[in-house]
C-alpha cells in the first residue's frame, strides 16, 4: 500500500524577482472548478495570496510591491491550497502544492 489520503506535489519552486509582477495560472484537468472554489497561496511569516478564478482557470496576479525580497526573502516555505464547496455547507480544503521560494534578482 502506498498510502492513504492525498498527496500535494512537493518540492515546487516559485520564483521571485524584484520589480516584476507574479503570474501563475492553473488549469481544470478535465473540466471547470466548481462554483464557490477558492485558492491561495501562504507563505510562511508572511502574506497570503488569494486567486482569482474564472470557469477552468486560477489565476494569480500580484503586484511587483507584493513580490520583493523584503516581504517574501529567498527560501521562504509556502503552501497553496485549494478549496473547493461541497453541499451541506462543507468544504473540500486541499493542500495542493508546497515548496520553497527563489528569488532570482
Amino acid at each position: 500500500m502506498s498510502g492513504l489520503g492525498f498527496a500535494p506535489s512537493r518540492g515546487i519552486p516559485l520564483y521571485l524577482s524584484n520589480s516584476q509582477d507574479f503570474l501563475h495560472e492553473e488549469e481544470h484537468p478535465t473540466g471547470q472548478w466548481p462554483a464557490g472554489t477558492s485558492a491561495r497561496i501562504a507563505f510562511d511569516g508572511g502574506p497570503v495570496w488569494s486567486a482569482a478564478i474564472d470557469g477552468k482557470i486560477v489565476r494569480w496576479r500580484v503586484e511587483s510591491t507584493g513580490t520583493t525580497s523584503a516581504l517574501v526573502p529567498n527560501g521562504t516555505k509556502y503552501r497553496a491550497f485549494l478549496t473547493i464547496p461541497r453541499d451541506g455547507g462543507l468544504t473540500d480544503d486541499w493542500l495542493w502544492f508546497l515548496g520553497q521560494v527563489q528569488r532570482t534578482d
